[in-house]
């Protein structure tokens, strides 16, 4: 690796910085710089912060991480993420010098995607996470990286999700898992509501899809929430009905069908016991109204 790096006081290493295209901008990830190093014994980084997320792999070699004061002892296979705004520092062991890839972003999917590998503000090193298929798909990003072509556009964007993909299938075989939060669940559960209530989703759909028992989640979620997840279905279900009838766009039987029933009478049963109105006396009353 040293004879493709430039030399530097402290070590070999090899730069990239990156403007993203159109395409990445208007995507969730953008890449701003990435590199590759072979650490000399004198090795120290920081203290420093940046404001954006750099995930370094570890692919040889032994050193510390320091986060916010925290101390890691990091090794080959370990990844640690240098959290935006975090003051953060790092360092070789002289007898077995680091060597490390590293990649950095931001964007509006960062979070959410370093959350889906466990790492979060407390929490920004795993241990032994890097495979073969991982280091695979790093070298082959690297590569990308040091002979640039806006044909390979496409390419580089789907291997930093096949990056995380593989870092997460590792999460998962080792069951390493982030602590569940109560409050993160309900958020969750909520969304996943707010996102899918018209397609016919029950409380079972809801509970399954956040990992929790369904009783547990319903009274969890009762509680927290203020109604049960079953009336909060319906509300948000009939909430739109009402929003469509007022539109005047659709017929009933569209809206009907658009709202997951499998017929106008059972969308009107249900309307007329929530509103205590049909759906065509509703939209009548909104027509006189307007």
């Amino acid at each position: 690796m040293i004879l493709c790096m430039k030399e530097y006081g402290h070590e070999y290493a090899e730069h990239w910085f990156y403007t993203p295209t159109l395409i990445e901008n208007a995507g969730g990830l953008n890449i701003i710089r990435a590199g590759q190093n072979l650490a000399k014994k004198n090795y120290h980084i920081g203290p420093r912060f940046i404001p954006y997320f750099s995930m370094h792999c570890i692919i040889n070699g032994s050193g510390t991480y320091i986060d916010e004061g925290k101390h890691y002892t990091i090794q080959a296979g370990d990844l640690f993420c240098l959290y935006a705004n975090h003051t953060h520092s790092y360092y070789t062991d002289p007898k077995n010098p680091l060597e490390m890839v590293w990649i950095a972003f931001d964007g509006r999917q960062a979070l959410s995607m370093l959350d889906m590998l466990g790492i979060t503000e407390d929490h920004t090193y795993i241990h032994n996470i890097l495979t073969d298929k991982s280091r695979n798909t790093l070298t082959y990003l690297i590569k990308l990286f040091q002979h640039y072509d806006e044909n390979l556009q496409f390419k580089k964007i789907s291997l930093i999700y096949e990056l995380f993909d593989n870092l997460y299938e590792e999460i998962r075989r080792k069951n390493i898992t982030k602590p569940v939060i109560e409050k993160d669940w309900i958020k969750n559960g909520k969304d996943f509501i707010d996102m899918y209530y018209s397609e016919g989703i029950s409380v079972n759909d809801v509970a399954n899809y956040v990992g929790i028992n369904r009783t547990h989640f319903s009274n969890v979620f009762t509680k927290r929430v203020g109604i049960n997840p079953n009336s909060y279905i319906q509300r948000k279900v009939m909430e739109r009905a009402a929003q469509l009838l007022a539109d005047h766009t659709n017929s009933i039987t569209e809206i009907a069908l658009s709202l997951y029933y499998s017929d106008v009478y059972s969308f009107s049963r249900s309307f007329k016991n929530y509103y205590g109105i049909s759906p065509s006396a509703y939209r009548e009353e909104k027509m006189m109204n307007s």
